[in-house]
């Protein structure tokens, strides 16, 4: 830790007990540094590195009985820190140091800051902590953006929170904002932080890399703590008992919600305890003749088929129950294992080699390469492999310019967040000019490094990825996994569409009717690339539907049951196209 006053620089060495103070002008001047005062100084935990994360310390006793568990170790080094700098009058020092906090919870964080807020203080008065946010496609002249601007310039104590979980950190905006703040780090007396997603960890590190900062992570809650206070809200205004099967009932619904992009913390808990209390009274209404919205588990199921789409509690379930999606699914575990497999190695010290986790998908359009892809990428984020999936067309990365190619593509990387970059019609890059050139070359320095979870799938038709994939010598040898989607037969078409036709009952003579359908289409238009496959499918089940409801919807009914009349007016709603009958004029 290095203090300056007047021409006097005083270092307290890390691991000895010297504090030694020098003269930085006569320094310079002779190259050389005399020592004005050399004293014994307590030992400090561990070196301040710009680029590390914050070093790890073991709580005290007093500090383990206030801080909860769900505190990391870099939380408490970072702690520690703030009570070397007090102990050896370096508490300026702090103010040059910017905490990354990745953390989920709300009411977590806000604690966090004010602990950090009291330790370097002395004192707790929430009034001095400003918490700004600001999300992407911020203009420097918004009001909100300039407001954050504004804070910064004339911060002068007190705590400076700048939430950007949902910004990117390659925006020219953000990096303007690193500069400001930068500027103000030797002068001012007001603690700058930043606050991130919890699995945020590669954005963490770019902040790092460019200011002085540190990595702190604030784990949230487990899932079943959440559920004791979810639990607790409920029965707070209605004397309801939880069953085992209500409990894991709620528990689905609440890991549900915990891996979407809108969780924070305790204060999604009342939000979701109020739409639970809403569904069940809609449920009754609907069920019972209008109770008073009454609690059970088959109204806690109800919610989350109908809140979900789906039975099945994970994508990897999913993926296995999906026709033609078994290779698949046979990957995203291979994947999952792989990634804990290295972890397990990393924790006993041993080095391996690392494997390539990247991905090409091939195949006809409609075939399940997008949905196999966002399937994957929700897999891996319910394992704890990756924080996130972005998706987007390969091209979209292209720039108007070559410096603007390089900053889409690392954006798309960045708002993946360590999880799944999936770029469809990824051929696209391969067309032969120096815009798809730079973002593969982009993209191949982010598939080499060994520190990432990043995972990039490339989908496009198998002749044209081909191509792309010999475009370049290093992109085919990255790839780790090839899967070729074959195009479906017409028995798979047939129970695709009864998958869309989920939470109907089909008559068995309405069944006969769409398989009858699905095998008169002729070979060579299932295999045509532009029939559409599954979208086909989806199209036909949408008509049947439609049929359905409007037949059913004059009638005053709530008949749930497809049969054969309902079938043959979708069928006569298909377009010539769909039908595959031949256009044209009819010779007489």
């Amino acid at each position: 830790i290095v203090s300056r006053r007047d021409d006097l620089i005083t270092v307290v060495f890390f691991d000895c007990d010297k504090r030694i103070t020098y003269n930085w002008k006569t320094a310079i001047q002779s190259k050389s540094l005399s020592i004005i005062h050399e004293e014994k100084a307590a030992p400090v935990a561990a070196p301040l590195s710009d680029t590390v994360e914050a070093p790890s310390a073991k709580p005290s006793a007093s500090d383990a009985t206030k801080m909860p568990k769900n505190c990391s170790d870099s939380f408490y080094g970072y702690l520690n820190l703030i009570d070397t700098a007090s102990d050896n009058q370096l508490r300026n020092a702090l103010f040059s140091i910017v905490p990354v906090i990745r953390c989920d919870d709300d009411s977590l964080y806000f604690d966090t800051l004010q602990k950090i807020y009291q330790r370097v203080f002395s004192s707790l008065d929430t009034s001095k902590i400003v918490q700004d946010v600001i999300i992407n496609g911020a203009q420097r002249y918004d009001t909100n953006t300039n407001k954050v601007f504004k804070n910064i310039s004339q911060a002068e104590g007190g705590i400076q929170s700048i939430d950007i979980r949902s910004f990117s950190c390659l925006d020219p905006i953000f990096v303007e904002m690193l500069y400001s703040i930068k500027a103000r780090l030797a002068n001012s007396q007001a603690l700058f932080c930043f606050r991130l997603k919890e699995m945020d960890k590669s954005k963490s590190e770019l902040i790092c890399g460019k200011i002085p900062a540190m990595d702190i992570c604030i784990h949230q809650l487990s899932s079943d703590e959440y559920l004791s206070k979810l639990i607790e809200i409920l029965t707070s205004s209605n004397p309801v008992t939880f069953t085992p099967e209500m409990q894991s009932a709620l528990k689905m619904i609440l890991q549900k919600e915990m891996r979407s992009d809108g969780w924070c913390g305790e204060q999604s808990l009342k939000y979701l305890a109020l739409k639970i209390m809403k569904y069940a009274v809609t449920y009754d209404r609907i069920h019972h003749g209008g109770r008073a919205g009454v609690l059970d588990s088959d109204v806690l199921r109800a919610l989350y088929t109908s809140e979900y789409g789906f039975t099945e509690e994970t994508a990897l379930n999913k993926l296995r129950t999906m026709t033609g999606m078994r290779e698949v699914a046979d990957l995203a575990e291979q994947l999952i294992a792989s990634h804990y497999q290295d972890q397990l190695l990393r924790e006993r010290n041993i080095t391996s080699m690392p494997m390539s986790r990247h991905i090409v998908f091939t195949g006809a359009s409609g075939c399940g390469k997008t949905t196999a892809a966002r399937l994957v990428g929700a897999a891996l984020k319910e394992a704890g492999v990756g924080g996130g999936f972005h998706e987007c067309n390969a091209r979209a990365l292209c720039g108007q310019y070559l410096g603007q190619t390089k900053y889409n593509t690392m954006a798309a990387v960045e708002s993946a967040g360590g999880g799944v970059l999936f770029l469809d019609e990824a051929y696209a890059l391969a067309i032969g000019d120096s815009y798809g050139s730079e973002a593969i070359s982009v993209l191949l320095t982010e598939m080499e490094d060994p520190k990432s979870s990043l995972t990039i799938i490339f989908a496009g038709y198998k002749d044209e990825m081909e191509k792309l994939l010999c475009s370049n010598p290093g992109l085919k040898s990255r790839i780790g996994y090839t899967i070729d989607f074959k195009s479906y037969t017409s028995d798979e078409l047939f129970e695709i569409t009864l998958s869309f036709l989920k939470g109907f009952s089909v008559s068995p003579k309405a069944k006969e009717l769409i398989q009858n359908h699905f095998k008169s289409l002729p070979l060579s238009s299932l295999e045509r690339p532009s029939f559409g496959l599954a979208r086909y499918s989806r199209n036909v089940a949408s008509k049947i539907k439609g049929a359905h409801a409007r037949k059913h919807w004059l009638a005053g009914d709530q008949s749930t049951t497809i049969v054969a009349e309902d079938v043959n007016t979708a069928m006569s709603q298909l377009s010539e196209v769909e039908q595959h009958r031949p256009l044209g004029f009819a010779v007489r």
